[in-house]
């Protein structure tokens, strides 16, 4: 469903913003 898709992309750019 979208709504994974979209939490996935969402959950990756939330850890990725954690780290930098």
């Amino acid at each position: 469903m979208l709504l994974r898709v979209l939490g996935n992309l969402l959950a990756g750019l939330r850890l990725g913003e954690d780290e930098g």
